[in-house]
């Protein structure tokens, strides 16, 4: 099913509303100041969670807090506010120091510029939000979900870490990826390549590629988990689309069919936080690994994610983000030895 068609399938399709009860679960939400990861915030609070905002902003995260208080009436305490610049890796190992044991992740923050920006850690943002600080931060989280899964305030769940693609994911130019030699992530930090086929009619082809990397790094992360005794992961990570959304993610984008596409496709970012819900508190040990759409398991493009090409650059995007984070990180690499590796 091509993309256009999966919107308008997307639009269409009905999600259900959250109704599973998470009382006395933490689940963090990274970007959940506004649009998706603000109504994200307000189903999980509302089914009984406690829920952390991780934000940029502290103004912002207050000012979300603040309403989700006001609109659910609840207790203080039940929405915390965290802080975390996902443009600095020093910035998201602090936090993740920081956070605690967690039962669910919801990795939500993305950004989609034509712009080219340089972070202070030498990165474009695109790339260092969507795919390099997305991945570092599921990675150290990653190990405070086990703290979760093992501790004496285990909830008795699994705990769940979710990273947040897109059906954009499709526009990515596969091909154009297998032919980099070399580290994928370091050859795409690059100004030079950066407006090469990055948009078309309908979405910012970067912003496309990040999305696709996203979904291979959340199968690789699934696959680090260790298993408990009775030979499940004692976490699972999946991967979610929340489908098109009105939101101003691709406010700096002039798109011909964008526009029109969200007119007509575009969900509502109450409606498409519900995917989060669901891959968090619902979706369960069959998501481990996987790609999930319309609160459905979904089949993902044999030619992207099966052949043995794919399988190869799957591979080759995670060493080679992992080669990059360690040297940020270094921990990682000692923690990446000791987790060792299982087959999706």
């Amino acid at each position: 099913m091509s993309a256009i068609f999966q919107k308008a399938y997307a639009f269409f399709s009905s999600l259900p509303i959250p109704r599973t009860r998470i009382d006395g679960w933490r689940v963090l939400i990274t970007g959940a100041n506004t649009g998706l990861g603000f109504e994200a915030a307000k189903h999980f609070a509302r089914q009984g969670a406690s829920v952390i905002l991780a934000c940029r902003s502290r103004d912002k995260a207050l000012n979300a807090k603040a309403q989700i208080d006001a609109l659910l009436g609840l207790a203080p305490g039940i929405v915390q506010v965290s802080i975390v610049d996902m443009e600095s890796f020093d910035s998201i190992r602090d936090f993740a120091s920081s956070v605690g044991p967690l039962d669910g992740i919801v990795l939500n923050a993305g950004i989609a510029s034509g712009i080219w920006n340089v972070t202070g850690d030498g990165w474009e943002r695109t790339l260092q939000v969507n795919v390099l600080g997305t991945a570092l931060l599921g990675r150290l989280l990653l190990s405070r979900a086990l703290e979760r899964r093992e501790g004496a305030a285990s909830t008795g769940t699994i705990p769940t870490i979710s990273i947040v693609s897109s059906h954009m994911y499709q526009f990515a130019e596969f091909e154009r990826y297998i032919k980099i030699e070399g580290n994928i992530v370091k050859a795409l930090n690059d100004e030079n390549s950066f407006g090469m086929g990055e948009s078309d009619l309908m979405t910012p082809r970067r912003y496309s590629m990040t999305k696709l990397l996203a979904i291979y790094i959340a199968r690789e992360l699934a696959a680090l988990v260790p298993k408990a005794s009775d030979g499940n992961p004692m976490v699972i990570v999946n991967c979610v689309a929340p489908g098109f959304c009105h939101s101003d993610l691709m406010r700096e984008f002039n798109l011909p069919l964008l526009g029109l596409s969200k007119t007509l496709f575009a969900r509502s970012t109450e409606t498409g936080a519900r995917t989060y819900f669901h891959s968090i508190a619902d979706a369960g040990l069959a998501s481990h690994g996987k790609y999930i759409d319309n609160c459905k398991i979904e089949s993902l493009p044999p030619k992207i994610f099966k052949t043995k090409e794919a399988k190869e650059l799957q591979k080759k995007v995670w060493d080679d983000v992992m080669e990059v984070l360690e040297d940020v990180a270094p921990e990682l690499k000692q923690e990446n030895a000791d987790l060792g590796s299982t087959k999706i």
